[in-house]
């Protein structure tokens, strides 16, 4: 789950190994990382290098965070790692890393240059260069076709049907590729908070465990599209927190309790985590986000040739980023509350939830309310009101799925909320 707006926390690391004595450390007690369905309670063990000298992995770890510090929810949206103890996969990895920021920079340098040196040309140094392009447009469009239709060749051989939507997406990603990143991944974040993982016994476990098993239980056409466990992690921090990794890993953080006072508020939250896994939306990311990064390098050289730094900046989100996240997050809203609607859970309480984040929101807002154009997310009033225009769908899942008819949408904790925002319950199913 995410908030409106942009902030990228990116946590660098480097390892650099000599002679190294490689030990499974396992967690004390207090780091036992909990599981719910499919076996028991265990310690988790991790690989340290040990060395003279010791620094941490190469690893990219991008999370979309609101930019309001009290209010932080946030996902992992793409995962980028190299790993050293891996050497079959380490020359990839390494030829990836470096080629990939070398590609973007040098692009944007040569746009630079190219600039300042067209600036300083007289009016007929810049006639005859443009002469000489138009006498050559043959040959410049004939180049660009063929590359558009080697490129539209690729992304067509590379197209997967969505089981669950039906929708086209690009997947070049491979399952063990990710599984790699992910488990990276889930490694660096149980550095970072495996001494705040709540024991087994802690009730929270059980909430959570009772919805999340819900969830899955009346969807098992959607979720025998994988084989995943869907372990849950709960960590002991006032953050209000939940994401689940691609691999099915379930992490949430006590601060959400504060904000998911029904099950049904958390059903909402954990169906639209589960249903980005469900859609394979960070394999996703990951595989246009590499695709288009080489594909507009000529339109990133002209963004940055026509325009200023910071216009340039913007323009490239605007243009080539940000649409594709909030596509993803809609299309998460949209399947989570079809998740909930068949697990019985009242789907009216899913649109006055985004409601209720958005005057979170507002109270915790410094500064000016960033514009929806410029966010990964849409903002949680488009969230509230999609999610209301899908409510009847909704309601007529739950009639087929013979769920118990719904009675008047009385929630003491919302009712102030719904009158605030003069909001009108759905009618009951």
């Amino acid at each position: 789950m995410r908030l409106s707006g942009i902030m990228f926390n990116f946590k660098h690391c480097l390892k650099q190994v000599t002679s190294p004595l490689v030990r499974n450390v396992c967690l004390p007690t207090q780091k036992h990382i909990p599981r719910i369905y499919g076996s028991k309670k265990y310690s988790t063990c991790l690989n340290f290098q040990i060395t003279g000298h010791q620094d941490k992995h190469l690893t990219r770890v991008l999370f979309h965070q609101s930019a309001n510090h009290q209010l932080q929810v946030f996902n992992i949206r793409v995962l980028r790692c190299f790993h050293t103890s891996q050497p079959k996969n380490a020359l990839p990895g390494f030829i990836y890393l470096i080629f990939k920021p070398i590609l973007r920079v040098g692009a944007i340098v040569i746009a630079r240059i190219s600039r300042k040196w067209w600036s300083k040309l007289s009016p007929d140094q810049k006639k005859i260069i443009l002469s000489q392009i138009k006498k050559h447009q043959d040959k410049i469009a004939g180049i660009t076709l063929t590359s558009i239709g080697l490129a539209y060749i690729y992304y067509f051989l590379h197209l997967e049907t969505c089981p669950i939507t039906g929708r086209q997406k690009f997947i070049i990603v491979k399952p063990n590729q990710l599984n790699d990143v992910t488990q990276i991944a889930y490694d660096n974040f149980i550095e970072e908070h495996g001494n705040q993982v709540l024991p087994l016994g802690h009730p929270a476990y059980k909430r959570v465990g009772a919805v999340v098993k819900r969830l899955i239980d009346a969807n098992k056409v959607y979720m025998e599209h994988n084989n995943f466990k869907y372990p849950i992690t709960i960590i002991d921090d006032p953050l209000i927190n939940a994401f689940v990794f691609p691999d099915g890993r379930i992490f949430m953080f006590t601060g959400m309790f504060q904000l998911c006072q029904t099950d049904d508020e958390l059903a909402t939250v954990l169906s639209h985590e589960l249903s980005h896994t469900l859609l394979k939306h960070v394999a996703e990311k990951l595989s246009n986000k590499t695709f288009l990064e080489i594909l507009y390098i000529v339109p990133l050289m002209i963004i940055w040739f026509l325009l200023p730094d910071l216009g340039a900046i913007v323009t490239q989100s605007i243009i080539f980023e940000l649409p594709f996240e909030r596509e993803m997050e809609t299309e998460a809203d949209e399947v989570g509350l079809k998740l909930m609607a068949r697990a019985c859970y009242d789907v009216r309480v899913a649109p006055l939830f985004w409601q209720k984040m958005a005057l979170k929101e507002t109270q915790d807002q410094v500064g000016p309310k960033m514009e929806e154009y410029l966010s990964t997310h849409p903002s949680h009033e488009n969230r509230a009101n999609n999610l209301e225009s899908k409510m009847k769908e909704a309601l007529d899942i739950r009639k087929e799925c013979n769920c118990l008819p719904l009675g008047p949408l009385f929630i003491p904790r919302l009712n102030p909320l719904a009158q605030l925002f003069n909001v009108r319950p759905a009618t009951p199913a």
